[in-house]
């Protein structure tokens, strides 16, 4: 009996000290974090070190995966900016949101994440380089740095991001009380092609017996669509041309990775770091193989435009780890709503990726959520503005392309027609089985996700076949 009343005491003891440690860690506002969302635009998963040592150019990034979840398959939305992002903050299809589509469901526009959070009292900000009815709906302050892709690309001999970063920077650091949400978007590693002195300084280092044609490529020309101009270079390179254009966008995403160590850094000195959410992504990645007419972004639902990082921290109440089953960025919403103590929110398409950690746990060790153990499901992504024709050029689409995507199979029923893939031993997706047999049960889900998102009609084709135009896509 004396030994049972000594182990109560001990449990006691234990427990009081860990209730002190998490109450030491806690913030110091109450449990209402701050949420930081960066989306580097056009960042491929393989060009960050942690998914891919052969590009080690993210010693910033790699940390903060570190310490927090690193998400080794996120699969977006769309191959393309307005689409991707309009559903990473509304956890909705593309079909369903109608940003950036030429065919949509039928409805209300869905509640953005920033409308959620502004709703529970959170401070707004945006520092970005993108303007788009949805993407402003909910947020205070909308800071769009450069008011024009012009604009953007006249800063040819510096790191347009810096900027970018810089406001982003400034409003948060003057936040210590209030919670606040921050989305910060940059166009700096989309715009590899524009040729940087800091990218071909870059490039010519990692290359130094390179003297091929593109040591001079640059697309600068803002004056009309010049994503044309980029399909066209890009689709004329050979290999030792793609692994020198490969260097200098590989310059700029180490650039931006700089800007996200000023980033965390800044969080650090303002006090903020432990009570804040952050989260980096991007909004699709970068065709950079010509041998397979893929190039640039858009049109098409192939892995290097849908497969992105993904990488989330919360000091003290997040457990660090790697989730190796595949997840969607549709996801993120959810998740951060589950982490601020919102209730679950009807309508959404993603999960939440993340669960409180058993009390004991968060006792002894300060931490609140671990990563969910996840059920595998498939993927859905869609593209309905353009489409990519056999010789690698973007046209206007006619279709409602759509791709469903498990960790070893993929299935596009695309522009093309039926393309399936053994992701297991082919993950670059070059072997297309589709006239093999096969691919039933992909097809089924398929269907179901097409019959899911009912009846699609044509609409807003004026306003995306301008934007279109004004970010490059077409002439």
């Amino acid at each position: 009996m004396p030994s049972m009343r000594r182990w109560v005491l001990v449990v006691a003891i234990v427990a009081a000290g860990a209730g002190a440690l998490r109450f030491a860690r806690a913030p110091a506002r109450g449990s209402a974090p701050s949420i930081i969302i960066v989306v580097v635009d056009t960042l491929r998963a393989d060009a960050v070190g942690c998914y891919d040592a052969r590009h080690p150019v993210t010693p910033h990034l790699d940390a903060i995966a570190g310490e927090g979840i690193r998400f080794a398959t996120t699969i977006a939305s769309a191959p393309w900016t307005v689409p991707s992002i309009s559903s990473l903050l509304t956890s909705r299809y593309p079909s369903e949101h109608g940003q950036g589509t030429l065919r949509r469901v039928p409805g209300p526009e869905p509640t953005t994440l920033t409308q959620v959070l502004s709703g529970r009292g959170y401070e707004t900000a945006a520092f970005v380089e993108l303007a788009w009815p949805l993407l402003t709906r909910g947020f205070k302050t909308y800071d769009e740095v450069f008011i024009d892709a012009p604009g953007r690309l006249s800063h040819l001999d510096e790191v347009a991001a810096a900027q970018t970063f810089s406001h982003a920077i400034n409003w948060m650091t003057a936040r210590h009380e209030t919670p606040f949400f921050m989305l910060v978007q940059t166009f700096e590693v989309h715009d590899y092609f524009s040729g940087k002195p800091y990218q071909k300084a870059f490039a010519r280092q990692k290359m130094p017996a390179y003297h091929g044609p593109y040591l001079e490529w640059a697309v600068r020309d803002a004056s009309h669509g010049f994503g044309t101009d980029v399909i066209e270079g890009l689709l004329k390179a050979g290999p030792d041309d793609i692994a020198f254009v490969r260097a200098g966008y590989d310059a700029a995403v180490r650039a931006v990775d700089a800007q996200i160590g000023r980033l965390d850094e800044a969080l650090t000195s303002a006090g903020l770091r432990d009570r804040t959410i952050l989260v980096v992504t991007s909004d699709h990645g970068e065709g950079l193989s010509p041998e397979l007419k893929r190039v640039h972004h858009g049109g098409r639902l192939h892995d290097d435009l849908l497969k992105v990082p993904l990488v989330m921290r919360w000091p003290g109440h997040l457990s660090a780890g790697v989730v190796d089953t595949p997840v969607q960025l549709l996801d993120v919403m959810p998740t951060l709503v589950d982490l601020a103590g919102v209730p679950p929110l009807p309508g959404l398409r993603g999960q939440s990726l993340v669960t409180p950690e058993p009390r004991l746990v968060s006792w002894l060790g300060g931490v609140r959520f671990q990563p969910r153990a996840l059920a595998p499901r498939p993927a859905f992504a869609e593209e309905s503005a353009t489409a990519v024709d056999a010789t690698g050029h973007r046209v206007v689409s006619k279709v409602q392309q759509a791709a469903v995507r498990t960790a070893s199979a993929k299935l596009i029923d695309g522009h093309a027609g039926r393309e399936l893939y053994d992701l297991a031993r082919d993950p670059g997706e070059t072997e297309n089985r589709a006239g093999s047999g096969g691919g039933e049960v992909l097809a089924r889900q398929l269907v179901d996700f097409r019959r899911r998102l009912g009846p699609l009609e044509i609409s807003q084709d004026a306003t995306v076949m301008q934007t279109l135009r004004s970010l490059g896509y077409i002439k």
